[in-house]
């Protein structure tokens, strides 16, 4: 079911911009999950959070804009 890839980060050590998984909302410091959500890429924090879009969060709540915040 898996169809993303990870990402790395590229940020200088002193960036205080931080990352949220769109999915679960957990704080990702280095890398994401890639993947296709229907409306363009997310950005989740691993393989389990796509699960978990495309098994809950899209039957349940529909597709999620990728610039959107949920």
């Amino acid at each position: 079911m898996t169809g993303g890839r990870y990402v790395e980060f590229d940020r200088p050590w002193h960036e205080t911009n931080v990352t949220n998984c769109q999915v679960c909302g957990r704080l990702m410091p280095r890398r994401a999950w890639l993947f296709d959500g229907g409306d363009g890429d997310l950005q989740a924090c691993s393989p389990a959070c796509e699960t978990l879009y495309e098994t809950y969060v899209r039957p349940t709540y529909g597709i999620w804009r990728a610039d959107a915040n949920h």
